[in-house]
């Protein structure tokens, strides 16, 4: 892993865990008060995605060109395509494993937490880097 590479992905966690404490607090309020565990992880899940947005945008990954529509379009994807997978994973380890519903959480949190830094650093967020001599 390359040092800025590197030093992207401690910001992401940084970013992360502060998004993870959203998440998790609003999934146990509601989950806790009845509300069913899809549901509870789609609207906790949403609590911290225009935070994380913002955040990786301008501090992870230092982008500072205008904000493009493209840019915002694809953080909505790649966040809802990691969104089914935990969800998915979730589900799949409760059933499948029957581990309590938070500790899968947990899992699945670290598993997308990899999954949307990837699509965040390669997709969304990517530069075009020029080669000297080719400006």
């Amino acid at each position: 892993m390359k040092n800025q590479t590197l030093i992207e992905f401690i910001k992401f966690s940084i970013v992360g865990a502060i998004n993870t404490m959203v998440d998790f607090g609003v999934f146990s309020l509601l989950f806790t008060n009845g509300c069913p565990i899809l549901l509870s992880q789609t609207i906790s899940y949403g609590c911290g995605m225009l935070n994380s947005y913002l955040m990786n945008r301008s501090w992870t990954f230092k982008e500072n060109k205008r904000n493009e529509y493209s840019e915002s379009l694809k953080y909505v994807v790649a966040n809802v395509a990691t969104l089914i997978l935990v969800s998915v994973l979730i589900l799949f380890f409760i059933n499948l494993f029957h581990l309590p519903v938070l500790l899968a959480k947990v899992i699945c949190t670290g598993i997308g937490m990899v999954f949307n830094f990837m699509s965040s650093k390669f997709w969304v967020f990517q530069r075009i880097e020029r080669s000297r001599g080719y400006e």
